[in-house]
């Protein structure tokens, strides 16, 4: 992969053409998930809930690696070439690890949040206040910054990639075996957790909704409206957790290929194609998380369709009959 790298192979086309989707990429990572942050954290303050809380750290994790780290490759496709030297390349690889695993271990700590919730009220309602959750935020920065900074204590290999616009781990050098299988072992573990935590938590959803219909005439408006926010959130924590979980999978599976095919034997040829797509399908993910929440909440929802009406009401009353108004009146 390297000798590719420092080839003349690589055409300015393939360079546009990818520094073009890289940027929308990066835009899109960066804008989406920036709005993100600024509604959770209205949210937050308005109703200082758990939930919230950590959607508002995952999008800030996304939107802080759209600016620290994406911004590189992004520098580095409209120029030609890395041009940030060896440091740059390991500040690169690193900060990207650091920041996606962050986000990523956030959402898993989203869906045990939700399996308390529903498992082990009394104990929620208890123990888990937003004090308590700034000191898992904590303890998750820090293993995941320990995580990170494994490498720089042992053999490892950091290099450019195709089409040598950003750098990453080699996961088929035998010097990143020990750092690969810590990061299968620790996506899997995430995926696992948090699909069995959803699993969960729908089964009690379903028997909820049962029990709701059953009954739902004893039921009295305000207990019904807080059953229905505490729903509305739950399904958007479940779909983003499940949409993380699907993204990461083809991404553990690439690393998994390169540990035990070092040769290249399986992918052959096409293998920086799929490394590209694994990573951009955790871009995909990253960009689609916010609106997750935006769409999900039936307030924002609300407040957006009055707008839109608004406007339409707006443009649809003409200048000149505005103007011709006005002159009637004087």
């Amino acid at each position: 992969m390297m000798d590719r790298c420092n080839s003349s192979n690589i055409s300015h086309q393939v360079l546009l053409d990818n520094g073009i989707i890289w940027t929308c990429i990066q835009q899109a990572i960066l804008w989406s998930n920036f709005i993100g942050c600024i509604l959770t954290w209205i949210s937050f303050r308005y109703r200082k809930r758990v939930p919230i809380l950590l959607l508002f750290a995952s999008c800030l994790c996304d939107t802080l690696v759209a600016i620290f780290t994406y911004s590189f490759s992004v520098t580095s496709y409209w120029l030609g070439s890395w041009v940030f030297g060896q440091f740059g390349c390991y500040y690169y690889a690193l900060s990207r690890y650091f920041f996606q695993n962050l986000s990523f271990h956030i959402i898993v700590a989203s869906s045990m949040e939700r399996f308390v919730s529903f498992v082990w009220p009394f104990i929620y309602d208890k123990h888990f206040a937003v004090t308590l959750v700034n000191k898992v935020l904590l303890a998750i920065t820090l293993y995941t910054g320990l995580v990170t900074i494994i490498p720089l204590f042992g053999p490892h290999s950091i290099q450019l990639r195709y089409p040598c616009t950003y750098c990453n781990f080699d996961w088929s050098s035998p010097r990143n075996n020990a750092f690969a299988w810590v990061t299968i072992i620790n996506n899997v573990f995430g995926v696992v957790a948090s699909v069995f935590c959803n699993c969960i938590v729908i089964i009690i959803l379903y028997k909820m909704a049962v029990k709701h219909h059953a009954s739902r005439h004893v039921i009295k408006n305000e207990r019904k409206r807080k059953m229905s926010e505490e729903k509305e959130m739950t399904f958007i924590l479940v779909l983003t957790s499940l949409a993380f979980c699907i993204s990461w999978v083809p991404h553990t599976v690439f690393i998994a290929l390169r540990l035990f095919d070092s040769q290249n034997t399986l992918l052959g040829p096409d293998l920086h194609i799929f490394e590209l797509w694994t990573s951009r399908i955790i871009y995909a993910n990253c960009i689609l998380t916010p609106y997750i929440y935006i769409l999900g909440r039936r307030r924002i929802r609300s407040k957006l369709y009055n707008w839109i009406r608004r406007e339409k009401v707006t443009k649809a009353v003409s200048p000149e009959s505005t103007v011709a108004t006005r002159v009637e009146i004087s």
